[in-house]
């Protein structure tokens, strides 16, 4: 296990989400003042519609018995406006959420003057897409030429995944006047089947496989002759990432008070990694074809993580339209991992042919739970356009420490098919890419 992994990202995600948490605490309710004592009752008050349009928080909504007062402050600056008493209908129409009030330079609180940041009321979506990599895992060969053994050909990485794209939904609802949200998250990344080949026309001498094949029977002939001196060898890897999170998301902070709000996220969140590995070889022709002179070792794992997790999210408002977004995540996960390992091909199952396991087929399935830690950090930009709609386009990383990774479930000694049901499962995984989304509140 990776030990000193696994807590440097747990600290990191410990030590930033305190770092949320303690920011929102400095909000301190002398900052804002309380609509009801500082307004009154105004029998001349008309509030906007339910998910009324913008010109129903500009002055053209004003009912026409309604006289607009700004009563002055002996605090307040020359050519400023005292926030605590200003009327609604004070409030200048905008598309966006303002930072200042009428002749002000300076964010303020008390009685809302203008509309949220964004509709905070209702049901709400949004639909984007994702273009991620991943962090390569441990080097892996399986060939080599005679003219030169110390030059390894055919590895894991050689058919590893660049970039892949995938899509991202939300859906959620809002509570408690705006304060809180209940949100429904899922995103997949699909690098379909990736695939190398070498043939052994390209290489000085012959292309041999580097493992200890001989130790192994198959169809009629120790496996070496179904490796060595090959026509071809080829590696092939496919991929799954699928990842769905409900969460639970509460403003730490009073809404539309200063440039900067926090929001405390708690949620449940499964993620699922699977991936398969596969090393074929043909000493007849150059085409996998699935006959019986053509030899595989097939590696397939599955790690489904379940757990909860706690974070943040800030968002600072630097002009009316637009924010920066930091997202921090991380929580304890069980990880339910599936493995199986197999050597042969349409002539049956490869069978190890001395020592203790003498007799045994390879192919050798299981299964095992153990812990994982997951960590995730958003960084975003939002541009708001009008109060229902926003555009959001940023950077993400996620590391998970404790998962199951095919490169690591291959034994040097093909012989020690015990040793092959012991799944390994001290992996490391990071994906980063870039991702940008369309939301909606209706």
């Amino acid at each position: 296990m990776n030990i000193p992994f696994r807590w440097a990202a747990l600290f990191a995600v410990a030590a930033c989400s305190l770092t949320g948490w303690a920011e929102a605490q400095t909000f301190s309710s002398a900052n804002y003042s309380n609509p009801a004592i500082t307004q009154g009752y105004r029998p001349n008050y008309s509030a906007p519609p339910v998910n009324s349009t913008w010109a129903a928080y500009g002055k053209e909504s004003m009912p026409s018995h309604a006289t607009p007062h700004v009563p002055t402050h002996p605090n307040t600056h020359p050519g400023h406006t005292d926030p605590s008493v200003l009327s609604y209908y004070d409030t200048p129409s905008s598309d966006c959420y303002s930072l200042t009030g009428p002749g002000s330079e300076e964010a303020y609180c008390g009685p809302m003057p203008l509309a949220p940041l964004n509709s905070r009321c209702g049901w709400f979506g949004s639909a984007g897409g994702l273009v991620m990599t991943r962090d390569h895992e441990n080097f892996l060969p399986f060939s080599y030429a005679t003219s030169n053994e110390a030059n390894q050909l055919v590895t894991n990485r050689d058919a590893a995944f660049d970039v892949a794209g995938g899509v991202e939904g939300r859906f959620g609802r809002y509570f408690n006047c705006g304060q809180s949200s209940l949100e429904f998250v899922f995103w997949t990344i699909i690098p379909g089947t990736q695939s190398y080949q070498l043939l052994g026309s390209d290489v000085a001498g012959d292309l041999n496989g580097i493992y200890n094949w001989d130790q192994l029977n198959y169809n009629g002939n120790t496996a070496d002759a179904f490796v060595n001196d090959a026509m071809v060898h080829r590696i092939r890897r496919s991929y799954e990432f699928q990842n769905y999170e409900l969460n639970w998301n509460t403003y730490l902070t009073p809404q539309g008070c200063g440039a900067l709000e926090v929001q405390g996220i708690a949620g449940f969140r499964v993620f699922r990694f699977g991936e398969t590995l596969d090393f074929g070889a043909d000493t007849v022709d150059t085409v996998f074809t699935g006959d019986p002179a053509e030899i595989h070792y097939n590696i397939d794992v599955d790690n489904r993580l379940y757990g909860f997790q706690l974070g943040t999210l800030s968002q600072y408002r630097f002009s009316p339209c637009w924010s920066l977004n930091t997202k921090i995540l991380g929580g304890l996960f069980a990880n339910d991992i599936s493995h199986r390992s197999f050597i042969g091909g349409a002539a049956g199952t490869a069978v190890v042919n001395n020592g203790p396991n003498n007799g045994t087929p390879f192919d050798v399935a299981g299964s095992d739970t153990s812990f994982a830690l997951m960590g995730e950090l958003d960084f975003g930009l939002t541009y708001r356009p009008t109060c229902n709609w926003q555009i959001g386009a940023g950077y993400r990383a996620m590391g998970v420490s404790g998962v199951a990774l095919a490169s690591n479930q291959l034994f040097f000694d093909l012989r020690g098919v015990n040793d092959v049901a012991t799944i390994e499962k001290n992996g490391d995984l990071i994906l980063h890419g870039g991702y940008f989304n369309l939301s909606y509140n209706y």
